[in-house]
């Protein structure tokens, strides 16, 4: 829609050419807008250790967290002669067309999808499952676009939501708060533990490396986001009319500097950074079987299926136990010069070895 790009290009020259320090302008376009293009690498690398790259993507965090001020901003609405079918459609397609507006990646469409069953099943009473409502995104987002289930962020959204929905009742039911404030901080971090969980496996696969401090960096980072948001959509609407006072450009840049001083304090943190760590595909599906195990166990499945699975288990780890095996079998070759001669070693699963040439002099005669 050409509207929506004109509009986002407006924003992004609204912010460009605001009061904001360079950073806060950055952290607003990539928080707000879904543009990355213009954030400093070695700030996205080091968001990236600190394990909360995640929020500088539009994602289902950013879309739950609209939904709610959308609640609140169309409540007016309800006053109204079907006013609960307009404020669902209001709030269905505010959610769209902030989806089409930040680029509508896999992740938020996925997000979008699952807000508008959502809402639409608590208009009509009926609201099913939330796991059910999951299963029917993943089949109308598939069936409209088969290439989402190659994409990276489209299987660590699901994972994310899918570990949430599974694993987060397991953790509420291991330790009940009564304190509400307690409560609301141990929801909090049964949400994080889950999701960790959950894309874990696969995160690992494929960037080969694990914060260690990522509880910690979500209990301050998922409020500081969910604030940040609305007042940085807040200084966006102010700033279409020229209103921006001065209090709220300082609050916003104090915001992002506190935000960058705390991902450089975790990055920092050397001894909980864990690099280099290597998983087999077969790793990664056995890890997820052990998990759909431990689940079905918990929650007292029938032993055949119980069984399936742990038989299932036992053939991935043997298929994961040949697959190592015939990585150790590979034969590793290298060729070094050294002065006058090529040494060339050999590396086998039981031996090693080399061989000393002379080098060729001229070899093709020029």
């Amino acid at each position: 829609m050409t509207w929506l790009r004109e509009l986002k290009q407006q924003k992004l020259d609204a912010i460009e050419s605001s009061s904001f320090k360079e950073e806060t302008k950055q952290l607003l376009m990539a928080l707000i807008l879904g543009e990355r293009s213009e954030l400093d690498r070695a700030w996205m690398d080091r968001y990236a250790q600190a394990g909360i790259v995640h929020i500088l993507a539009i994602s289902g965090l950013h879309m739950g967290l609209l939904m709610v001020l959308l609640g609140w901003i169309y409540i007016p609405l309800r006053l109204l002669p079907q006013g609960n079918y307009l404020s669902v459609y209001m709030i269905i397609l505010s959610l769209w067309c902030y989806a089409l507006l930040t680029g509508a990646s896999a992740s938020v469409i996925l997000a979008a999808t699952m807000f508008s069953l959502f809402s639409i099943g608590t208009y009509l009473k009926r609201s099913p499952p939330t796991l059910y409502l999951l299963l029917l995104s993943f089949g109308i987002l598939v069936y409209s676009n088969p290439l989402y289930i190659k994409q990276l962020g489209f299987q660590m959204s699901y994972l994310v939501v899918f570990g949430i929905l599974i694993l987060q009742p397991i953790f509420l039911k291991i330790m009940s708060i009564k304190n509400k404030l307690l409560h609301r901080f141990w929801v909090m971090t049964t949400v994080t533990l889950a999701a960790q969980i959950a894309v874990s496996p696969l995160a690992t696969y494929h960037f080969h490396q694990f914060p260690g401090l990522f509880l910690i960096t979500k209990w301050v980072v998922l409020p500081f986001v969910a604030l940040y948001l609305y007042l940085g959509i807040g200084s966006l609407i102010l700033l279409h009319w020229q209103l921006l006072p001065t209090f709220l450009i300082d609050l916003l840049n104090l915001m992002t500097a506190s935000l960058n001083n705390f991902v450089r304090w975790v990055v920092n943190q050397k001894a909980f950074f864990f690099e280099e760590l290597r998983l087999y595909m077969y790793d990664v599906i056995l890890t997820y079987a052990l998990l759909l195990f431990l689940y079905f166990g918990y929650i007292k499945m029938k032993k055949r299926i119980l069984l399936g699975l742990f038989l299932g288990i036992i053939l991935l780890q043997w298929f994961a136990h040949q697959a190592r095996v015939a990585q150790e079998r590979t034969t590793a070759v290298w060729l070094m010069p050294a002065y006058d001669n090529s040494v060339l070693f050999i590396k086998t699963k039981k031996h090693f070895a080399y061989s000393v040439h002379k080098k060729l002099l001229n070899p093709i005669g020029w």
